[in-house]
């Protein structure tokens, strides 16, 4: 899917292409009225890909190694995100992402700076594979009480800053 293809498509609701590798940037960002994702063969999302699509909820991208700048930010009501092959987590991908309640991403490597910034509503992150958390990845997630990061190594400055319900780091 090129670059902006479908950027601004407010009465788009479902998306379902199944043999798609790669999205580009802004490809859906402003689909306001987008709730469903399937791209199960997609290995790159794009920066903006899904920027402000305020109504997604379901986003089955399963192949997924790579997700872009603020791939997935600002979809306030995307709840969870379980992507088993992404390995690298870009900035900002998921800020803003305030009904997001869990995480679990087991082959990330690479978390970028403000990936999940502001996701108020997360509860729960399982990144077995973690290796470097960027600066302030998980700032500002108020209700995060667990965080799963066996195989961490570098933890930058501010990265949970302001988690204030944080109990467990494992």
């Amino acid at each position: 899917v090129g670059d902006m293809a479908f950027s601004g498509c407010t009465s788009l609701e479902t998306v379902d292409m199944p043999a798609v590798k790669t999205v580009g940037r802004y490809a859906f960002s402003d689909c306001t009225s987008l709730t469903t994702v399937y791209m199960r063969t997609v290995e790159r999302v794009g920066d903006y890909a899904f920027h402000i699509c305020t109504s997604l909820t379901t986003v089955d991208i399963d192949a997924a190694h790579d997700l872009g700048w603020y791939a997935f930010s600002d979809c306030t009501s995307l709840t969870t995100v379980d992507m088993p092959a992404v390995e690298t987590v870009g900035v900002r991908a998921f800020s803003g992402c305030t009904s997001l309640t869990a995480v679990d991403m087991q082959n990330a490597t690479s978390i970028g700076a403000n990936a999940f910034l502001g996701c108020t509503a997360l509860t729960k992150v399982h990144m077995t594979a973690v290796k470097t958390v960027a600066h302030r990845a998980f700032s500002a997630c108020t209700s995060l009480t667990a965080v799963h990061m066996d195989a961490v190594e570098t933890v930058c400055g501010l990265s949970l800053a302001a988690s204030t319900s944080l109990t467990t780091v494992a």
